[in-house]
């Protein structure tokens, strides 16, 4: 478990509302003992941010603060929350947190996600798999059912190859005969 942990890099904020509001040393020094005295006082432990999660925080007009965990594989629901809830008139700030190996919002140079490029090789590996079975049932005289049916062009590259093998087995037999009326 530990080493999923260290793996997993640590946790960041990928979006920000107002960036400007994130703390300074000092001040997250201060808030990191007030959290810690609150914890202590009331026993409220907040909930940890566990690998393979992305976290959306926010504040309300009035303070309140709220959270909202989803898996990885769901960042584009995430993202979709988050700009919406930056629209919400009574949503004071909100941002999207991760651990920072994790992120799934990372471009590459044609602007695709790295889940977005995995996705596309994972369907063209399935359509090649798919077109592999359908290549052997057509070799096998099948059709893509597997229903025996028309002959694929395996059948007809079979078929040209037994008919040229046949032609050459005439034309030894017929050798082999002219051979013998000359031996005669």
């Amino acid at each position: 478990m530990s080493d999923v942990l260290t793996s997993a890099g640590s946790p960041v904020i990928f979006f920000d509302s107002h960036p400007e509001e994130q703390e300074s040393y000092l001040y997250s020094y201060w808030s990191t003992l007030k959290t810690t005295f609150h914890i202590a006082w009331t026993g409220d432990v907040p909930r940890p941010l566990l690998p393979g999660t992305l976290r959306i925080v926010w504040w309300t007009i009035d303070g309140t603060e709220g959270l909202k965990d989803y898996e990885l594989h769901q960042y584009r629901l995430v993202r979709a929350t988050f700009d919406k809830m930056v629209s919400h008139p009574e949503i004071r700030r909100c941002f999207v947190t991760g651990y920072s190996s994790q992120n799934p919002y990372v471009t590459s140079y044609d602007g695709n996600t790295i889940w977005e490029e995995q996705e596309s090789i994972v369907d063209k590996e399935m359509k090649k798999q798919k077109e592999r079975e359908n290549w052997d049932k057509r070799q096998v005289g099948r059709d893509k059912e597997g229903k025996p049916g028309k002959k694929g062009a395996g059948d007809k590259v079979d078929e040209l190859i037994f008919s040229i093998e046949e032609e050459e087995r005439k034309m030894m037999k017929a050798l082999a005969e002219e051979k013998k009326k000359e031996e005669v």
